[in-house]
């Protein structure tokens, strides 16, 4: 996925935010879009939590609440002059839940401890804490240890969850990582995919597994957005091959591995498979893109949205001002794709790139589909937004 690094000069603040959590806190309704995704830290404390991506789905256990995940996050606090600064930056990735409305944006979710904490009561208005482990082992590019006195930090950034089957486990989500390098604040190295079991009602990571790794793992191989099928779990690849001059793709491919739907499946490597025209095969190398005309300038989004009416729902980006193209399937994932959607979502003019579109198959109705993104010109440095598009 392209992002927006947050290293800042030659090193990272890195802070575990503790803010006593406030007992009862009066419900705030939901915004009509477009309108930002707010926590009760922000609204309590006048912060304001600069993250580059968010992912969403209800509690297995608690239908009516919404578990959301973040990338990186920055957090930005009020100075006595009453102008933001930065306070804090937490690598990989955040976690938090509340309720919500379908059709609506919301504007009270709260943030979750590191697990494997307790749980507190909720809701609250605790800081954010890292979610994720961060990953072991990366390098720069000219093969230094990823870490700040080389100007980098390593990262395991979300790239999508899924309720698992009852094939696994019911109670858990399944959530796709990525393992970056994020060197200078200006670029990042993959360097592994990853698979991570979560238990909401725990605030448990069951397990976090890296089944590929490398100084610079294949764009076949990096894989996002789980959605199980049948008996499979199907997940997702993309790749630019060619921008024009204001960096906007004019050629790509998007990809589609899958493997089974136990965690003796995509736990395993080998057990996977890539579609390369009709077939399927071991070699990722051989895959080809599902979409011809495809032009992803960024990891592409996937999810099922039949609690909105709707089928499967692939969402690509493919200008640097926000333009996407949302997709079907005609009759089947292994088939032709049809598109349903072409649209473009209203950032601003800020610094930095409109990035991380992504839907929300809870917060979407029969006539739109809800999806974030992060807007570099909302607050002080960024903020994700959220809008809906008629199907």
């Amino acid at each position: 996925m392209l992002r927006r690094a947050m290293c800042r000069g030659s090193w990272v603040v890195i802070v575990a935010v503790g803010v006593l959590g406030v007992s009862a806190l009066p419900a705030l309704a939901d915004s009509a879009p477009p309108a930002s995704v707010n926590s009760n830290f922000e609204n309590t404390y006048g912060a304001s939590l600069s993250r580059d991506c968010g992912f969403s789905t209800p509690l297995p256990a608690n239908p009516a609440t919404s578990l959301w995940l973040f990338c990186d996050t920055a957090i930005y606090g009020l100075n006595q002059q009453l102008k933001y600064h930065l306070t804090g930056f937490i690598p990989g990735s955040t976690a938090a839940e509340g309720p919500y409305t379908a059709g609506e944006v919301p504007q009270g979710i709260s943030e979750l401890p590191t697990p494997p904490a307790a749980l507190p009561t909720m809701p609250n208005s605790d800081g954010p804490a890292q979610f994720l482990k961060t990953p072991s082992g990366l390098v720069t590019s000219t093969g230094q240890p990823c870490d700040s006195a080389n100007n980098a930090y390593a990262a395991s950034w979300i790239s999508g969850v899924a309720h698992e089957p009852s094939t696994a486990n019911p109670a858990d989500v399944l959530i796709t990582f990525g393992s970056y390098c994020v060197e200078g604040g200006l670029s990042f190295d993959p360097e592994g995919f990853g698979i991570a079991e979560y238990n909401p009602a725990t605030n448990t990571v069951v397990s976090q597994t890296t089944l590929v790794t490398g100084a610079a793992v294949s764009p076949q191989r990096m894989l996002v957005s789980p959605v199980f099928s049948g008996s499979h779990l199907y997940l997702f690849g993309s790749q630019c091959a060619s921008q024009d001059q204001f960096g906007d793709c004019t050629s790509g491919s998007i990809y589609l591995a899958r493997t089974g739907d136990t965690a003796s499946s995509w736990d395993n490597p080998s057990s996977y498979r890539w579609r390369e025209g009709s077939i399927w095969t071991s070699a990722a190398s051989s895959a080809t893109s599902i979409i011809p005309s495809a032009t992803p300038i960024s990891a592409v989004d996937v999810s099922d949205h039949s609690s909105a009416g709707q089928g499967i729902v692939l969402i690509e980006q493919t200008n640097v001002g926000g333009g996407f193209l949302a997709y079907e399937p005609v009759s089947s994932l292994t088939g032709a794709w049809k598109q349903v959607i072409s649209a473009s979502v209203p950032c601003g003019s800020g610094s930095g790139l409109c990035h991380a579109i992504i839907g929300h198959p809870e917060l979407s109705t029969t006539g739109e589909l809800m999806i974030s993104y992060f807007d570099p010109a909302q607050g002080p440095a960024g903020h994700l937004m959220a809008d809906a598009f008629a199907w």
